[in-house]
């Protein structure tokens, strides 16, 4: 029977001991209470809660207060067929979907990906389940990955935002590893399914650049570790300027989490100092704030200054004029996901393609000023 649920920690500890069991890791009696919960990093009442459900089954034995479990060898070849090593080894079609945040705080595109993947997989015969790991912020692999995978036996492991990390554990495990989003994942690593930075920044700059642009602004707020050097080679790769050079003049600039304020007082003395014809700005919020920013300095857009936005929200429709921004059709994830799944190759030139039918010109981007 096809199965979508998402494992609870007492769930992931019983499959687990349950697995060792099976493995015959132990001889006689479980380890205690407390060494189980440091093997698979969980608290003691989880271990505890967990270790009764076997007892329960018939897998241990209670021996009595301040005793080991025993181990109930004679149960071991009727145990469930999820804690058995055939079935374990057993290959299958099982569809493991991640994500770093639970299924209510997912976006609208992030929901729309995951549950017509969940339908399509289903409808091709495949087993699915879902489980939420913040493998983002995870600076090691820790055990209780390895325990996912005691329970549900993926063979596909498809990630919302996946890290490189989390790729090369999959990979380990004999997973074949897609992500949504995240890192850049190379072919031997796995299949990457984005619309990347550099293919919308590359895009937007040439579509600038054949209107007469050549003064643009790139301003961007947020974690700016390496995004300067990557901007700027783009913009340089495409306007024939040097990478160097448009840092240190302050074409490509990033303001730290601060606060709005004193990003609309720097973005403000750069188009007084630099004058730029365009700004491209990363996301919503840098937007907002240029279009605040051209407003007190009497600037009108498009006709003394271009804006557009790589990554909108939903509030983009609501904006006048229009904004030039990408729409990303989440059919393009949905499909290359079932290419993926299937076998079939996932090339980058379907992304570039994806980019360029994605593109909404809007009504903030006109010719670049004569005087310009």
């Amino acid at each position: 029977m096809n199965s979508f649920r998402r494992l609870s920690s007492i769930d992931q500890a019983e499959a687990a001991i349950e697995q060792a069991l099976a493995e015959g890791r132990w001889q006689e009696t479980l380890p205690s209470y407390q060494n189980l919960a440091k093997m698979l990093d969980l608290s003691t009442p989880t271990v505890a809660k967990a270790v009764m459900r076997l007892v329960e089954r018939g897998l241990l034995i209670s021996p009595g207060p301040r005793q080991r479990f025993r181990i109930a060898r004679k149960r071991m070849g009727t145990a469930r067929s999820r804690g058995t090593a055939d079935t374990i080894r057993k290959p299958r079609r099982h569809l493991l979907i991640l994500s770093p945040n639970k299924p209510e705080e997912w976006d609208m595109g992030q929901r729309q990906v995951v549950l017509e993947t969940l339908q399509q997989a289903i409808a091709d015969g495949w087993e699915c389940s879902q489980e939420t790991v913040d493998f983002v912020r995870a600076r090691t692999i820790p055990k209780r990955w390895d325990n996912l995978l005691i329970h549900h036996h993926a063979t596909h492991l498809f990630a919302i935002q996946g890290t490189r990390q989390l790729a090369q554990w999959a990979r380990s495990k004999g997973l074949k590893v897609a992500f949504v989003g995240g890192h850049t994942l190379k072919p031997a690593e796995g299949t990457s399914l984005g619309i990347h930075l550099s293919d919308q920044l590359g895009h937007c700059v040439r579509h600038l650049q054949a209107l007469g642009h050549r003064k643009i602004l790139l301003p961007y707020w947020g974690d700016v570790t390496g995004f300067a050097a990557f901007a700027a080679e783009v913009l340089g790769e495409n306007l024939r300027l040097d990478p160097a050079r448009l840092i240190e003049e302050g074409w490509v600039f990033g303001v730290p989490h601060t606060t709005p304020d004193e990003h609309r007082d720097r973005l403000s003395r750069h188009l007084r100092k630099l004058g730029p014809t365009a700004v491209i700005t990363v996301d919503w919020h840098d937007y907002l704030v240029a279009t605040q920013c051209a407003a007190a300095a009497g600037l009108r857009i498009p006709k003394d200054l271009s804006l557009a936005v790589l990554n909108p929200s939903p509030d983009t429709e609501w904006a006048l004029p229009r904004p030039a921004h990408y729409r990303i059709q989440q059919s393009f994830f949905i499909d290359g996901i079932r290419d993926w799944r299937l076998g079939k190759p996932v090339t980058h030139e379907a992304m570039t393609r994806a980019v360029v039918a994605a593109w909404n010109p809007g009504d903030t981007i006109g010719p670049a000023r004569a005087d310009a």
